[in-house]
């Protein structure tokens, strides 16, 4: 038995990290509301589709949606580019 399959079985294994591809892989019971790691993660561009989706849904939902989606692209193209 791996280390992680042992923590599994004494502790709740939460991901904190920006790596999607980690957190896939190691399947975490949950992941972190970091700030900071939320946006290192929006930085990468597999999230533009979901965006566009997001934005898509959300022009056809009731306008406090909209305005949420909206904010959400700020984050995405504005707001991240400026912390670089």
């Amino acid at each position: 038995m791996d280390k992680l399959a042992q923590s599994r079985q004494m502790t709740t294994v939460v991901a904190d990290t920006a790596d999607v591809e980690a957190v896939k892989r190691l399947k975490p019971m949950d992941c972190t509301t970091n700030p900071t790691i939320v946006l290192q993660a929006l930085k990468t561009p597999i999230y533009d589709e979901d965006f566009e989706e997001a934005f898509e849904w959300g022009s056809k939902a009731s306008a406090e949606g909209v305005l949420y989606l909206r904010r959400a692209v700020d984050v995405k193209n504005i707001w991240i580019p400026y912390g670089e």
